[in-house]
């Protein structure tokens, strides 16, 4: 986050932040942002062009988008908590309250749910779920291949346990509840596969 109140020189910025402070503070031109210099993120958020793009930048980006009631769970989620799921330009996957406004857009994937304030922690200004609501959310409305294809990961890990994800999803009945506990049935820790298995409408060549 830039600080204001004084001209902050391009050679500062070394990480996500908001066009709109930067050229409030003199820092920068519009012009300067829609140049090579910077890569935009998201509306209003910008990266100094040299630092390579990655999914927990893009993530912090998000945080710096979307602050306070989005919660980043799923394939995002085990990526920053240091498990691969997720590419560098592949959609960031939020959970939003039920009433919150933010809807699906260019690369973001949004589910609409309330969670327990158990289900997340503080993260850069934005909410990170915990490895179980992470589990869940990797499951939850996904292809049965996709699904067990992840879940061999996050069970090999150890960010995820099957007893535990199990249990958690024994009593629910969110969209595709059934196919999720087939995944658990199936997914297989020794399989180590890896994220990079499949290419389907969320690849992107800048990968």
């Amino acid at each position: 986050m830039l600080r204001m109140g004084r001209a902050v020189r391009v050679g500062e910025l070394c990480g996500v932040f908001r066009g709109s402070e930067a050229v409030a503070s003199g820092g920068l031109t519009h012009g300067q942002l829609r140049g090579p210099g910077f890569v935009r993120l998201f509306r209003d958020v910008y990266l100094p062009a040299g630092i390579p793009v990655t999914h927990e930048i893009r993530c912090q980006g998000a945080a710096l988008a979307f602050p306070g009631e989005a919660v980043i769970t799923g394939r995002s989620a085990a990526t920053l908590r240091g498990v691969v799921l997720a590419r560098p330009w592949d959609p960031i996957e939020l959970v939003v309250p039920l009433r919150s406004r933010i809807a699906r857009r260019q690369g973001l994937d949004v589910r609409r749910t309330d969670l327990e304030t158990t289900e997340w922690r503080e993260w850069h200004g934005i909410g990170l779920a915990t490895p179980e609501r992470t589990a869940l959310d990797v499951l939850l409305d996904r292809s049965l291949p996709d699904a067990v294809a992840d879940l061999d990961v996050l069970l090999g890990s150890g960010l995820a346990e099957r007893c535990a994800l199990q249990a958690a999803l024994a009593p629910r009945h969110d969209r595709g509840i059934v196919r999720a506990r087939q995944a658990v049935g199936l997914a297989d820790p020794r399989a180590g596969s890896p994220p990079n298995r499949r290419c389907g409408s969320g690849c992107d060549s800048r990968a």
